[in-house]
């Protein structure tokens, strides 16, 4: 736990970017939005990932950034819950209000906003949380190295190129791997890549 978090290992983070460029490009996330739809028969996934991009890259940042964690759009959101359901759950405001509470104000980069984010909440109260109480019901004792506070030091000093270069995630890590461990361990393709594309 926390190697992703701290060293930028997951694809969303790179689509984070990805979306926000796109945004940036005047009238490019409407043609995307528009490709897509015309895929709807013949490529249904690709349609899909399409018309969510264009969705996504059009969303202020914070809710764009949230928008990753989610494999519904808010309109399939109200076509699958019953309103009540709807109204109870978001009480106390939209996902994304709460979620822009642990984005960092000190960078502009959509990579280091979300994965700080996500170490600030996902990480904290869903992942530690989630071992926590597995190992306690089984009377085991895990240590999250990636965690220790000298590690976490150094790697929260760490600038962005060597978390991510050339579209290679977790850029350090894989170079210190390339030392000790095969190279079909250190290359192997992220199984996370399915979901973390929009």
């Amino acid at each position: 736990d926390g190697g992703d978090e701290m060293f930028g290992g997951y694809d969303r983070y790179l689509t984070a970017r990805q979306l926000a460029t796109l945004g940036r490009v005047p009238l490019l996330a409407p043609v995307v939005g528009a490709a897509g739809r015309l895929l709807t028969w013949a490529h249904p996934d690709a349609s899909r990932q399409l018309q969510k991009a264009a969705a996504f890259a059009q969303l202020p940042r914070a809710q764009m950034l949230c928008a990753l964690h989610t494999h519904f759009t808010t309109e399939e959101v109200g076509v699958l819950f019953q309103p009540e359901f709807l109204r109870q759950a978001l009480a106390d405001g939209p996902t994304h209000e709460r979620f822009a509470t642990f984005i960092p104000s000190d960078t502009a980069d959509p990579f280091e906003q979300l994965r700080t984010a996500e170490m600030r909440s996902l990480l904290h109260y869903d992942f530690l949380r989630k071992i926590d109480v597995a190992s306690s019901a089984h009377g085991l004792e895990v240590r999250t190295p990636f965690l220790d506070t000298e590690v976490f030091t150094w790697a929260a000093r760490m600038p962005t190129s060597l978390r991510v270069k050339h579209k290679s995630l977790k850029y350090v890590l894989r170079l210190l791997a390339r030392t000790l461990l095969p190279h079909s361990a250190v290359e192997r393709r992220s199984t996370s890549a399915a979901r973390s594309t929009p």
